[in-house]
């Protein structure tokens, strides 16, 4: 009777690496961060509020310029959550 191989044995595992020393998050910056992106958001919902309203549809130049502030807007607060993104991962 043939002999069975021997089972493979496994290449060991390293020891997983240890998460880089995140920084505290400084409370006072992050609840002014939190506070600036909700301020943002309900910035944004308004002017997407008056976008939808039908008095403004006969006025071209104000629709223009509520578009206008609302990419603003939407830039402001993408800058805002990205910076506080920043602040959550250290």
């Amino acid at each position: 009777m043939a002999e069975a191989a021997p089972a493979p044995v496994a290449a060991p595992v390293a020891a997983p690496a240890k998460a880089a020393a995140k920084k505290p998050v400084n409370p006072v910056k992050l609840a002014a961060a939190e506070k600036r992106v909700g301020e943002l958001e309900a910035e944004v919902a308004e002017l997407d509020r008056q976008l939808a309203d039908p008095k403004h549809m006969a006025d071209a130049g104000r629709l223009a310029g509520l578009g206008r502030d609302r990419e603003e807007a939407a830039r402001r607060l993408e800058q805002a959550e990205a910076a506080w993104l920043e602040m959550m991962e250290g």
